[in-house]
Order: structure tokens, then sequence, then C-alpha cells
């Protein structure tokens, strides 16, 4: 299946998430935290689209060397929306507004007592990406045609969960 960069799939693509029935995690007690998803076009001149995936720098004191989405901690009084376009420009020196949110999904509840918030925004000029040393080693990006597929990824449980 293919995934093209234009208008026709970004409109597509918010239209699925304004009707995502999304699931929260509040008044749980879980820190709230938010996490960028952000479609981009693919990097290889196929005129596909692609999401942003980091890796962590080494010398960082949480998680050192994950992959993850640009994001972070909600500071008091912040957003979804405002902490992930925060932690965007913080981490890869993307400036988003929020008319380029798309919309969020599920909250994912963490082990380390995290409800961490996807927010899926969108970006036709990705060429100002300035990933930070000081978070971020490198980006990455991901096409969405590349990780649709059944068999594209396969999850292990961790050491810890299988402990448990």
């Amino acid at each position: 299946m293919s995934y093209p960069f234009v208008p026709a799939f970004r409109a597509a693509l918010a239209a699925r998430c304004a009707a995502f029935p999304r699931v929260a995690h509040e008044d749980e007690g879980l820190t709230r935290a938010a996490v960028a998803l952000t479609m981009v076009e693919a990097d290889d001149g196929s005129g596909e689209t692609a999401f942003l995936l980091t890796r962590r720098a080494a010398r960082l004191r949480a998680h050192a060397g994950q992959w993850a989405l640009p994001g972070g901690r909600c500071d008091t009084g912040e957003t979804f929306v405002q902490a992930a376009l925060r932690e965007l420009d913080e981490e890869l020196g993307l400036k988003l507004e929020p008319v380029q949110v798309l919309g969020l999904l599920d909250d994912y509840p963490t082990r380390s007592g995290y409800a961490i918030t996807p927010v899926v925004v969108w970006t036709d000029d990705a060429s100002e990406l300035k990933p930070n040393p000081l978070e971020v080693e490198h980006a990455y990006r991901i096409r969405l045609d590349r990780i649709a597929g059944d068999d594209a990824v396969r999850f292990k449980p961790s050491r810890r969960a299988r402990a448990r």
C-alpha cells in the first residue's frame, strides 16, 4: 500500500484522527507526557509519507540510546499539543503551529508511571530539521508503507515483562 505525501492523504489522515475513538488515561495518578508523531515527506525521493523517529543521545540520564518519538513530560498547565510541539522544537528544531496538528491517539500508560499522549502532526517542510545533540543522536524518517504490512513489525516481550 502507498501513503503519498500529498494534501489528499493529509486530509484523509486528519479525518481518521477526528473520528478516532481515543482512550485517555486520566485521574490515575500517572505523570502526563506527550510525543509528536510527525508526518513528513520521505527523504528518499519516493514521494511517500514518513514519520520522524529519533535515537536518543547516549549521554542522557534517562533512556539513553533508546529509539523514541520526540516528546516528554507536560509542564504545569500545558496541553498535550503544547507539550508535543515544544518538545519537537527542543529536540529537532521544528517549530510547528497548532493548526498542523491532525489529532490525538490513545494514551499509553507505561510501567514507569507515565501516560503518554501521541499527537499527530503534519509538516510540509522538514528541511529545517536540526537535531539537538544534547538530546538526540540522530533523526530518521520511517516510511509508512514500509511498516504497514502485517509482517513489518514483530514485538518481543521484554525480560521485565516476562518476569511479572
